[in-house]
């Protein structure tokens, strides 16, 4: 759900900071890669976001986040299959 600007200008940025390398590709496509220092950008911020996630989720008991997935799960499916979240929650 973002404009094609909006990803371009977050691409601008993300070379700039020199987390992606981007080169044409075919048919005015562009094929954009991580480069190293991305990797352990992403690395180290999904492991931030990880160990939030423990830390809010240390309040619930194992039933209680069973539950929780599930009802997430009912939610993401209401909101729309077909986005790239239909997989979050299965078992």
């Amino acid at each position: 759900m973002v404009s094609p600007g909006a990803i371009s200008q977050r691409l601008a940025r993300a070379e700039s900071r020199g987390w992606v390398r981007r080169t044409p590709g075919p048919a005015r496509s562009v094929v954009v890669e991580l480069t190293d220092e991305g990797r352990e950008t992403v690395d180290r911020v999904t492991g931030l976001i990880f160990a939030a996630d423990d830390e809010a989720l240390a309040a619930l008991s194992e039933r209680q986040r069973r539950e929780l997935s599930r009802l997430l799960r009912r939610l993401t499916l209401a909101l729309g299959s077909s986005g790239p979240l239909s997989h979050v929650g299965g078992d």
